[in-house]
């Protein structure tokens, strides 16, 4: 049984609004430092960069691939090619690949859609 183009939609729609969700902007209020010093404004600015949680609870920068369904990980984006990354906003594509579960979830096969990925 092929998804339908609405299945694909609502698939599409989940997707950002799971990145949405799960997705965070992690900005750690540094101490005090001196324009002086690069190496810690490097540091600083590197605890500032956009992540994304992961099913782990790990934090992740430009993952080269996501669970969005981390009861069963039947639902994930692969192959993720992140064209931005800063400023609290993602950008990429990829792939996603959810279980048709038919005739069931544990029986079905992966289904690949061209996945857009943002969050901001």
């Amino acid at each position: 049984m092929n998804p339908s183009p609405s299945r694909h939609a609502a698939a599409f729609t989940a997707i950002l609004l799971a990145l949405g969700l799960l997705a965070g902007c992690a900005s750690a209020q540094s101490g005090t430092t001196t324009p002086a010093s690069s190496h810690a404004a490097d540091a600083v600015a590197s605890q500032r960069s956009t992540v994304v949680v992961g099913c782990s609870g790990q934090r992740q920068t430009r993952p080269s691939s996501f669970i969005l369904t981390c009861a069963d990980a039947n639902d994930a984006l692969t192959a993720l090619h992140w064209v931005s990354w800063a400023d609290g906003q993602a950008f990429g594509t990829g792939t996603e690949k959810v279980n048709a579960c038919t005739p069931d979830c544990a029986d079905g096969k992966f289904v690949s859609y061209p996945a857009v990925a943002r969050h901001s």
